[in-house]
Parts: structure tokens; sequence; C-alpha cells
């Protein structure tokens, strides 16, 4: 990373380092795993898989004779069984995301939904941000405490004229740079 920034561009040299080092360290550290399962519910299990087609069973048979009380049974023994795999599946999914490391913790959370990195911060009024803009407001200012946001011109950066550091020296070196009038 650069030294000292003296200029919108020096600080986005350093702003794309600093992104470029936390995103490395984040994919080094947490890799992307594939989940290996048949079904794209966690919760399913084998007993739900006999008592469903328990029930199918039981309709088909309830149809012909006309007698759904033996259906009806299974079918609220098969809702119960399948509220209670979800709920365990859930209070599972919880305990393992508390006992993962902070890294890996973020990575399943943000992953869940891509919608829920805008508002995962949290602001000093307990409220959480709703949009990009909000939530890298904050970042900057947890992260940079006493920088101010400089906001882009309206005619953008292009048709501005800008300081460049002047070098000393004939090598060019970064020993002496000074501000340009």
């Amino acid at each position: 990373m650069t030294d000292k920034i003296n200029n919108f561009i020096d600080l986005e040299i350093a702003a794309d380092q600093f992104q470029e080092a936390i995103t490395f360290a984040y994919n080094e550290n947490c890799p992307l795993t594939m989940r290996r399962n048949n079904r794209n519910t966690s919760w399913w299990n084998q007993g739900l898989t006999v008592k469903r087609r328990k029930v199918r069973k039981l309709s088909n048979a309830a149809k012909k004779s006309g007698d759904w009380t033996d259906y009806k049974k299974s079918l609220t023994d098969y809702n119960k069984a399948l509220k209670e795999a979800k709920r365990e599946s859930w209070r599972r999914h919880c305990e393992e995301i508390k006992k993962a490391p902070e890294c890996a913790r973020l990575h399943r959370i943000l992953s869940k939904d891509a919608q829920s990195a805008i508002c995962s911060i949290q602001l000093e009024n307990e409220d959480y941000t709703t949009t990009e803009k909000e939530t890298l407001e904050e970042l900057f200012r947890v992260h940079f405490p006493g920088s101010e946001i400089i906001l882009e011109p309206s005619g953008g950066w292009d048709g501005l004229e800008l300081e460049f550091p002047k070098w000393k020296g004939s090598r060019g070196g970064l020993g002496g740079v000074q501000k340009g009038h």
C-alpha cells in the first residue's frame, strides 16, 4: 500500500489494494464448498419419506373405500414430523453457525441471501443499513474515523483539474514528494 495519500488517485489506489487484500484473505480462509445433498432441502430425512409413502397409499385407499379416518390421522402425523424436521434443521444450522470461526460464519450468513449483505450492517442507532451507499458510508465511518467522504463532482472527475505531486531528484524516487501549485 502507498505510504502517503496526497490526492484522490492515491486514495483510489490504496482503496483498491485494500479491497484486494481483504478479498484475497477472505477467499484463502473461507473456500467455497459444494453442498453434497441429493435434495435441495437439508431437513428431509428417511423417516419423512416413509411417512409420505404411507400417506399416499392411505389417500389412494380412502378414495376407493370412502373411509378417510386412517388417512387423516396419518396426514396429521406426517405434517407434525415435517414441521419437527424443519425446526430441528434450523436449530442445527444456528448451532453450526455459532460454532464456526468468525470468517466462515460471515460467509455462511451472507451467502444464504445476496440481499442480506446490503442491510447487514448495524448503525449506532441500532437500525440496519438499507442501501449499498448507506452500508459503504457506515463502513467508511467506522474504519476510517475522522476522514471525510469526497463526493464525485456533478460533471464527473474527467473535467476536473487536479494537482499531482512533483517528484524531486533525478531518479524520481519516493523520497521527496512535493505538492504542486
